[in-house]
């Protein structure tokens, strides 16, 4: 992976609709952990600020929205979060997040 501005907008697919995040990628090309970072119902609160602390400290931090919030396609469903929360854990760098369109 070549340098990268330490945020990149991913798209990934759960149970065949694109759900829509964004991925905070700590700099230098040695593997890093990923913290998955989940939002309260409806997207309230995105935790942004802790995604962007966690990349600062050497870990890439992916923020989603699940299936029905803000542009994720199918509508809002509590019992679609587990597995949209499992797609998710799938993701490790922006090149294992291209199932969907880009934005």
């Amino acid at each position: 992976m070549g340098e990268h501005e330490g945020v990149t907008g991913v798209t990934f697919d759960s149970g065949g609709h694109c759900l829509v995040g964004t991925l905070y990628l700590a700099r230098g090309a040695a593997p890093k952990p990923t913290v998955l970072l989940l939002h309260g119902c409806r997207g309230l609160e995105k935790n942004l600020d802790l995604a962007a602390a966690l990349r600062d400290r050497g870990q890439n931090a992916l923020v989603f929205h699940y299936r029905g919030c803000w542009g994720s396609e199918d509508p809002y469903d509590l019992r679609t979060i587990p597995g949209d929360v499992t797609a998710g854990s799938t993701i490790r760098s922006p090149g294992t997040a291209s199932c969907c369109a880009t934005w």
